[in-house]
């Protein structure tokens, strides 16, 4: 896993030094040191989840598109996630679009949201922000 994040950093252009200090500050929000030497074809599909985040995150992108990023999480890995979110949002002047089915998660991290149904804007709420807290 360690050196899948390695590689795409490569990819990116990250610098070498940069790239290490971002692996340790993804791998510490969400968890996956104990994992660094698995295979990516072993890891179970909350780890691939998981590592896919990550690898969206390398680079600091000023604008992430997310569909649906905690599906296949245990309830300790979305909650991993929506905080690595809100500390991404918060730190810098970033944005990210996010599409879920599940209302918990729009309410932990949006500002806005907007219902679609068959294609259709039906409603939209600006600056909801329910909870400004993550859950414990």
């Amino acid at each position: 896993m360690k050196e899948h994040l390695e590689i795409f950093a490569a990819i990116k252009g990250i610098r070498k030094d940069d790239a290490t200090m971002a692996i340790n500050r993804i791998s510490q929000a969400l968890q996956l040191r104990g994992h660094f030497k698995k295979t990516t074809k072993t890891l179970a599909a909350g780890l691939t989840r998981k590592l896919c985040f990550a690898l969206s995150m390398l680079g600091n992108p000023t604008l992430m598109l997310l569909d649906e990023p905690t599906t296949s999480l245990d309830p300790k890995g979305k909650r991993l996630v929506w905080r690595a979110i809100r500390t991404m949002l918060q730190e810098k002047d970033e944005g990210v679009i996010l599409t879920t089915h599940h209302m918990e998660e729009a309410e932990v991290l949006c500002d806005r949201v907007a219902i679609m149904v068959s294609g259709q804007l039906r409603w939209v709420s600006l600056n909801i922000l329910l909870y400004n807290r993550l859950p414990k």
